[in-house]
């Protein structure tokens, strides 16, 4: 933001009513945070309540993050979104005349956004797939008849996490963050899952596998990570700690959305229990056994972000 060179602060006021709003959520959002975990303490002698209080205090943290990421993705600076955190932390309501400090260029947000955007992808990849092998087996289909196509959208599923793990450790995305881009609760897999299943037919269904079964989709993030790779080739690659929160493999996305579409189906409609066992013979193991090769190139060291106009 250009403009923000030419002040030293700015009033919460003054900035655009949709960053605002992004802004003021969060820092309500930190304010009740703090307050549920004083009661907390003032409870000490109630371990029944302090276990209540402490659930809630930790359901509204979680969905803080998720506003400071929804608030930084959508191009609000991260200085911003830090200073009303740390407002709200300290029990200071939201206030239109409260001072903002003038931010520093903000080159995290779209590497943040290509996280969200390939999490994105995946999800729907995962969805799409378990719906596929559900109308197949449905069908009488048993056996996988596009095997050469199978196999090039579990690649595909593979690049799009590794490059996932490759982008959320070069610009420093702490486990909190990356939990928030990448879990996805039992209710988001439904949400997800029910339209593909209700409103999609065998051949829209298909047509949607096989745009994700594009060749082109590996081959833009292997270029894209072998020229972010160069760029950043004078670095060491980083030590990875045994407790690095890891984004979910493809394998475990896909059973994922197929217990969620099993419920859907146990739930909403006349269920088969032999469904589920049938998709599991008949996908080829090429397509079940899906790992992501983060090691395929040199990671850049975190927090560093050398090349902010061409991310992965």
């Amino acid at each position: 933001m250009s403009a923000a060179r030419g002040r030293r602060a700015w009033r919460a006021g003054s900035i655009r009513p949709e960053q605002a709003a992004l802004l003021r959520e969060v820092q309500q959002l930190a304010a009740e945070g703090a307050r549920l975990r004083d009661a907390m303490y003032e409870a000490s002698s109630d371990l029944t309540e302090m276990a209540r209080i402490l659930h809630d205090a930790n359901a509204v943290d979680r969905r803080r993050i998720l506003a400071e990421v929804t608030a930084r993705s959508a191009g609000v600076p991260a200085a911003w979104v830090d200073h009303v955190r740390e407002h709200g932390q300290l029990g200071h309501p939201w206030d239109d005349q409260q001072l903002l400090p003038t931010p520093p260029p903000d080159r995290r947000r779209r590497s943040e956004r290509r996280v969200a955007d390939d999490t994105r992808q995946l999800t729907d990849m995962a969805a799409i797939s378990v719906v596929r092998d559900h109308l197949h087996v449905a069908a009488g289909i048993t056996t996988e008849p596009e095997p050469v196509a199978a196999e090039q959208f579990g690649r595909n599923m593979a690049a799009l996490t590794a490059r996932s793990l490759r982008v959320a450790r070069a610009v420093g995305l702490t486990d909190s963050e990356r939990v928030a881009l990448w879990e996805r609760t039992d209710r988001d897999w439904s949400h997800e899952i029910a339209p593909y299943l209700h409103h999609y037919g065998r051949g829209d269904i298909d047509s949607l596998w096989r745009a994700h079964a594009d060749p082109a989709i590996a081959a833009g993030v292997s270029k894209a990570m072998t020229r972010w790779a160069k760029t950043n080739s004078k670095y060491p690659r980083p030590a990875e700690p045994s407790h690095e929160h890891l984004p979910p493999p493809p394998t475990y996305l896909i059973s994922q959305a197929r217990h969620a579409l099993d419920t859907l189906l146990a739930t909403g409609h006349h269920h088969d229990a032999s469904i589920s066992t049938a998709v599991d013979v008949a996908l080829p193991p090429a397509a079940r056994d899906w790992q992501p090769d983060p090691a395929a190139a040199p990671d850049p060291a975190p927090g560093r972000d050398t090349d902010p106009g061409r991310d992965p």
